[in-house]
């Protein structure tokens, strides 16, 4: 470190294996390539793209507080473990967003868990803490609602390529049917492509 000033000592990012080893260069060439020729037909309104977060409901990292020396117990702090929601969000290069999916791990839903949300947000419920392909599904229909694509007025939606999104022959047939194009960024193996040409999504 003193030889070599240019060098620091910093925290890693988490990122799963999944991720390193999709995102290649030659993924993201096959990626540009089908996606770049279609951008000059979009207007920049109808270019949605697609992304879900875990938050969890119970504080996780502690920040400083200013105390009195010498004093031992200074302020409490939650122990417990904590459940994670998932929040999908949704948004164009417009900065329009759709309102948002908030995945609850319990076996029903109830209303007043969209207190104080944005208008417009939807519930779901799953008892694992993450996205399932019903959940997605139900997100993409909600989607369609909202922005209303037409013939005069296309739609693309980029995301990732989680199994929930990429192998959900549901949302593939929904996407046919409203005229919406999805494309998958190369985040894990997967190929990427465009789903609304069916036979060239190989694995």
């Amino acid at each position: 470190m003193c030889r070599h000033p240019r060098l620091r000592l910093r925290k890693p990012q988490v990122t799963s294996a999944a991720r390193v080893k999709g995102f290649t260069k030659i993924k993201v060439a096959k990626f540009v390539d089908i996606f770049e020729p279609v951008l000059g037909n979009f207007s920049s309104h109808r270019l949605f793209t697609y992304e879900d977060k875990g938050l969890i409901v119970v504080q996780h990292k502690l920040c400083k507080v200013i105390s009195l020396k010498g004093k031992r117990s200074i302020s409490l702090s939650s122990a417990e473990r904590g459940s994670l929601v998932t929040i999908v969000t949704c948004m164009n290069t417009t900065v329009t967003y759709v309102p948002l999916l908030l995945v609850f791990p319990r076996s029903n839903v109830n209303t007043e868990l969209l207190d104080s949300t944005p208008p417009g947000s939807i519930a779901a419920c799953h008892k694992a803490e993450w996205m399932q392909k019903d959940s997605f599904t139900y997100r993409f229909k909600h989607f369609v609602r909202f922005v209303k694509p037409s013939k005069k007025d296309l739609d693309i939606l980029t995301r990732d390529g989680h199994s929930s999104h990429s192998r959900n022959v549901e949302v593939i047939d929904c996407a046919r049917e409203n005229l919406v194009q999805i494309y998958v960024f190369p985040r894990t193996p997967l190929i990427n492509c465009n789903l609304w040409d069916f036979p060239s999504y190989s694995l």
